[in-house]
């Protein structure tokens, strides 16, 4: 299962304690063990705020995590339970800012079978 996310943390301020603590509420959201979830730092991005200041700027760490699922179903099932919000519940239980959700939990590595359009016939062959 991939996602990726969006905290609103400078790469000074992202550290490595920051980092195990974004695997562990991800970890603790998909009801995993920490060690099946791997993370990499793919972007640090400044944007101004002007709403609040002209030179105030906020940084944001974006990063790709990959969990890893005994099975396709299960890995259905965690993708299915990644929600935001429940990981920013556990982000914030560990101290974290909330995150933003920059591409939802997919399902990766593996075939997915879908069904074929429905027609009129009765009888469908799968092969």
């Amino acid at each position: 299962v991939e996602l990726k996310l969006r905290l609103a943390l400078s790469r000074v301020a992202f550290t490595a304690d920051k980092q195990f603590a974004v695997r562990l509420a991800v970890a603790r959201a998909a009801e995993l063990e920490v060690s099946a979830v791997t993370m990499q730092i793919d972007s640090v991005t400044r944007m101004q705020i002007h709403s609040i200041s002209p030179r105030r700027q906020e940084a944001y760490v974006q990063v790709s995590l990959t969990l890893a699922a005994a099975s396709q179903k299960g890995a259905e099932e965690v993708a299915s339970r990644l929600t935001l919000a429940l990981i920013n519940l556990h982000l914030s239980a560990a101290g974290l800012p909330p995150a933003e959700m920059e591409e939802e939990p997919v399902v990766r590595g593996s075939k997915v079978l879908t069904p074929p359009p429905l027609s009129s016939s009765a009888s469908t062959t799968i092969s």
